[in-house]
């Protein structure tokens, strides 16, 4: 891992991913006593996804690993991101502002 200011692997420290070494100060911990800040260490990116699995008892298990103990891959903790490109986000506010209600808040049909 290379920095402004020189090779941290050579100069002794390693680096960690994980959640507690990125606070939400934007500093990184390298030793506990040491801090650095994510601009010395803008060569190397820092993305953590938090992801999860189902245990035995059906109970969400929170990890950033990528495969679960039993080896299936996990499932995204994030919810979906909306989505700039709306093609019908027009449609929608002409609806919601002709009739005060959008199709998603109508009663459901009665089959």
């Amino acid at each position: 891992m290379s920095c402004a200011h020189g090779n941290l692997a050579t100069r002794g420290f390693q680096a960690r991913k994980s959640v507690e070494t990125c606070n939400f100060l934007g500093f990184v911990d390298i030793k506990p006593h040491l801090r650095y800040s994510l601009r010395f260490l803008k060569h190397q990116i820092f993305e953590m996804f938090l992801q999860y699995y189902l245990d035995e008892a059906g109970n969400r298990v929170y990890t950033l690993k990528k495969a679960c103990p039993d080896g299936q891959p996990t499932s995204s903790a994030h919810p979906a991101r909306f989505s700039p490109d709306d093609k019908f986000s027009r449609h929608r506010v002409l609806v919601k502002k002709r009739f005060g209600l959008l199709l998603t808040q109508q009663p459901r049909p009665v089959l």
